[in-house]
């Protein structure tokens, strides 16, 4: 019998269904065995929310591949084990990323995506903390591995680390406390990108435009409060995980001087850097709203390292004004005369002998007080140069608790060092009264002893 031309348009269109299902499946196949090559290439070029999304694709590919056509295609079934390892290398370059001491917004934006992407149980706030707690960490171990003593490396290594933290606060607001250019609107957008060189495109955009809506969903920005009790904690563990880091840093730093030229350098390295920051003022005014009275404090550098220095400064002060040179040479000075010296006129007690051996010279050498004139000009020097260094630290936008504590302090401490002086030198006169005029402790003898020591 004769084929009708009804039969023979079914059987054309049963063939060319059949052809179209082959190369549907065929287009799939090669997606997948394609997948391993495509993941590496953008990881190798540092693109992981395009490596993660190739790979979730590759996913939602195998799912339209049903039991029977997968046994017949050893590629296929050699191939898969392949891609689903991938999934780990994925995740840890994501975790490397934001663990990085250097990781901007963009970085940011890719791993935490990638995340996301990786694991479909995360939400915003996860994410969140799992931003803070590794650019924390990463900061604190930038500062704790930096090998340097110079006042300039000390600066430069630790404006790196305020600098760090800003962008850490910049791009949490940025992702996940805004609307607009946020972490789940960049997730949506390239979820949603069609699929290229796959048939059913209808079929495959509606698998990718619902994949792309419950992304955006799960990843919709915390309401501001609880971002801003998260950055707070933040900050606040920073300063406590820096501090710690620092202290190795601060300690080769031996005088107020040097540490007052240390934060200098550092806030200009630091308040430069953030200039160019277009997010750190939004962020710190949404996210820091309540962490001091006014803005200078809230910058990056004072809110992690004023109470390092502050401190630092207090005990650079005490043990600048105890170790005073001039001290323990008068101690030395004095104590240094002999038997000898009870010998010479009352008047003349502190000659400390002829500058010739020829006799009747009259050549002496200077007085032991103007020797200690010299050691008096030299504590006033030095009272200078620890004043300047504690009145450098005094700078604007310095917190109020060291603006009340630094100079109370130092008024202290140099009270403390002029009495301890005063002390010594009455004892001394005493001892020297006692040594250089032997049985004549007071009077006239003594006020002589005085005036040679302390004119």
């Amino acid at each position: 019998a004769m084929a009708t031309p009804a039969g023979e348009d079914a059987d054309a269109d049963a063939e060319a269904k059949e052809r179209d299902a082959a190369y549907a499946l065929s287009c799939r196949i090669k997606f997948i065995v394609d997948t391993p090559e495509k993941v590496w290439g953008h990881l190798d070029e540092g693109q992981l929310h395009e490596a993660a999304e190739r790979f979730v694709r590759a996913g939602d590919v195998y799912a339209k591949v049903d039991a029977a056509s997968r046994s017949r295609f050893p590629l296929l079934r050699h191939q898969w084990p392949l891609v689903q390892k991938l999934r780990g290398e994925i995740e840890r370059r994501a975790d490397g990323a934001i663990a990085e001491a250097e990781c901007g917004i963009e970085v940011a934006a890719a791993a935490l995506a990638t995340l996301a992407l990786m694991d479909e149980s995360v939400t915003a706030p996860a994410l969140l903390s799992r931003w803070l707690e590794a650019r924390c960490e990463a900061t604190a171990r930038a500062v704790r591995g930096a090998d340097t003593a110079s006042g300039e490396g000390i600066a430069s290594v630790l404006a790196a680390a305020a600098s760090h933290t800003r962008e850490a606060l910049s791009s949490a607001y940025a992702l996940l406390a805004t609307d607009g250019d946020n972490l789940a609107a960049r997730v949506k957008t390239l979820a949603a990108a069609p699929f290229v060189d796959l048939p059913a495109a209808n079929e495959q955009a509606q698998t990718l435009l619902e994949r792309s809506e419950a992304l955006a969903s799960r990843l919709q920005p915390p309401e501001l409060p609880a971002v801003q009790v998260a950055c707070e904690a933040f900050v606040g563990k920073a300063k406590v995980a820096l501090g710690e880091a620092a202290g190795p840093l601060l300690a080769a730093l031996e005088t107020p001087l040097e540490l007052a030229a240390v934060e200098k350098e550092g806030l200009e390295i630091s308040a430069i850097a953030a200039e160019c920051d277009p997010v750190w003022a939004p962020a710190r005014q949404g996210l820091l709203a309540d962490s001091a009275a006014d803005q200078s404090a809230r910058s990056p550098w004072t809110l992690l390292f004023d109470e390092p220095f502050t401190s630092r400064a207090m005990a650079l002060v005490e043990s600048s004004l105890q170790g005073l040179a001039c001290h323990d040479e008068l101690v030395a000075t004095c104590e240094a005369l002999t038997e000898a010296d009870a010998a010479r006129p009352w008047a003349d007690p502190w000659l400390v002998g002829d500058s010739s051996n020829e006799p009747g010279s009259s050549e002496r050498q200077p007085l032991l007080g103007a020797r200690v004139a010299e050691l008096v000009s030299s504590f006033d020097q030095q009272l200078g140069s620890i004043f300047d260094g504690a009145a450098g630290l005094l700078i604007e936008g310095c917190s109020a608790h060291r603006r009340a504590v630094l100079p109370a302090h130092s008024r202290a401490a140099c009270g403390r060092a002029i009495a301890s002086l005063t002390k010594t030198c009455q004892r001394l006169i005493a001892d020297a009264t006692a040594v250089c005029l032997p049985g004549q402790p007071s009077g006239p003898a003594r006020i002589g002893v005085e005036r040679a020591l302390l004119a």
